[in-house]
């Protein structure tokens, strides 16, 4: 952990009032340990808290690890935003997909089930009616 002079020390400690420490006490423990003291602005917490809403705490911790301060967390979070929206997208383009393929192997496999009946039919003679 990096030290800091006391007046530091202070300030970034105020920096962090109203931030919860049963929610943020891990965080800033984090954010020491990587050499940033002070709490992240109010944009960048509505970031950070959302992403920790969503379950990625473990992730946060090491984003913070890599970084040097509040806005590269920032960023690679969005970063992880951004890679979980295009794998949804490739999901559910690959959903379509399949949901096509099974459609048109229906389809085919009545064409087939169509002209099995019409080659029996061919076999016993009989005439199929037209609908005319």
């Amino acid at each position: 952990m990096n030290s800091v002079d006391r007046e530091t020390f202070l300030a970034s400690e105020t920096s962090w009032l109203g931030f919860p420490e049963q929610t943020w006490g891990r965080v800033k423990l984090w954010a020491r340990a990587a050499g940033f003291w002070y709490a992240p602005t109010e944009d960048q917490r509505e970031i950070v808290w959302r992403y920790m809403d969503d379950g990625w705490t473990r992730n946060l911790a090491w984003h913070i690890a890599k970084s040097r301060n509040w806005g590269q967390v920032v960023d690679r979070i969005l970063g992880h935003w951004d890679t979980l929206d295009a794998d949804a997208a490739l999901r559910e383009r690959d959903a379509e997909w399949a949901k096509r393929a099974e459609e048109q192997s229906r389809k085919g496999g009545m064409a087939r089930v169509d002209e099995l009946l019409t080659v029996i039919a061919d076999s016993y003679g009989i005439v199929e009616e037209s609908a005319a």
